[in-house]
């Protein structure tokens, strides 16, 4: 399986702006992608109801093509692939990536799951965003809505707090502007072992990759706990935001299949070309579990590379 640099991550964003159509010339997977080809396996996500593709398509990267034309190419192309879990958030790229996914899900938008966050904490600034989520994607309802980017335990209460964040989500949930609502974060565990304490939380978004099993672990806490509650687990950082490549830490087919095997309702993983996604897809549709003496080797063998050097998102604050 190809290795890819953080060079040629990034820079798949300059072929991706010209490649708008792809009927007349579509991308052929090599014989080692194809050898199985079945749908992408699904999973329920938590008690929600939800049922999600196990690969999703992260919406930072999306805005980040600054072509709306190539960015609706990248979308529609992972809906016929078979994905159906579109994450996306407020401030990503001052609301280029909601306004880009919700003009690409037109047509489709009932045969999708589309997540979006916000970082707001009160309960008026929650409301504003929701309202402009709801106009940028085009739809008259949110999935899945999630707190964003909680990076300590006095940020995860500040939610709960009287005048917080979630009385501004219940409300939308009340009145079906938003169906389901979760929680995101990438600094610190605890906060997410936090959140988890309130009964609303219905999903958690968390870093799980090989690196993280050594440093601050999501893994060994948050993961956990929100499975012994029933709360689903949204998969992201499987490559370190490109870092794990760019140091050549692991392989994207390592990265993928590691997580995969801790069970996660969905791994969201942003992609810049049709290569990639198709990349991704391909590991999805032929995903095993990793055997417990490949997953102790992978593991020791990036024990040394653990920290904050390739996890530069988990900070103490």
């Amino acid at each position: 399986m190809k290795r890819w640099t953080r060079r040629q991550f990034l820079g798949g964003l300059a072929g991706l702006a010209g490649a708008v159509s792809f009927a007349a010339a579509p991308h052929v997977l090599s014989q080692e992608k194809t050898a199985v080809d079945r749908p992408i396996p699904r999973r329920k996500l938590g008690k929600t109801g939800l049922e999600v593709t196990i690969i999703g398509l992260g919406g930072w990267h999306v805005g980040s093509i600054g072509d709306k034309k190539a960015a609706a190419a990248l979308v529609r192309r992972a809906y016929d692939l078979g994905i159906n879990f579109f994450d996306c958030a407020w401030n990503y790229h001052d609301g280029q990536s909601e306004t880009y996914l919700g003009a690409a899900l037109q047509g489709i938008r009932d045969q999708v799951c589309v997540m979006t966050k916000s970082e707001e904490r009160t309960r008026e600034g929650a409301a504003r965003q929701i309202d402009e989520s709801l106009k940028r994607l085009r739809t008259d309802r949110i999935d899945l809505w999630q707190f964003h980017a909680i990076d300590s335990v006095r940020d995860a209460a500040s939610i709960f707090a009287r005048g917080g964040a979630m009385e501004a989500a219940e409300r939308a949930l009340r009145d079906g502007k938003i169906l389901h609502i979760g929680v995101t974060g990438h600094t610190d565990p605890a906060a997410h072992l936090r959140a988890l304490d309130d009964p609303r939380i219905e999903t958690v978004q968390m870093p799980l990759n090989p690196i993280d099993f050594h440093y601050e672990s999501f893994q060994k806490g948050p993961l956990t706990k929100a499975r012994q509650k029933g709360v689903g687990v949204i998969a992201m950082k499987a490559l370190s935001f490109g870092k794990a490549l760019d140091k050549e830490v692991y392989t994207v087919a390592e990265a993928l299949r590691y997580v995969w095997t801790l069970d996660p309702d969905v791994l969201v993983s942003g992609v810049t070309s049709i290569e990639q996604l198709e990349e991704n897809v391909a590991l999805a549709k032929n995903f095993s579990p990793m055997p417990e003496r490949e997953r102790r080797a992978l593991l020791d063998r990036v024990r040394d590379r653990a920290g904050p050097d390739i996890e530069w998102y988990k900070k103490k604050v």
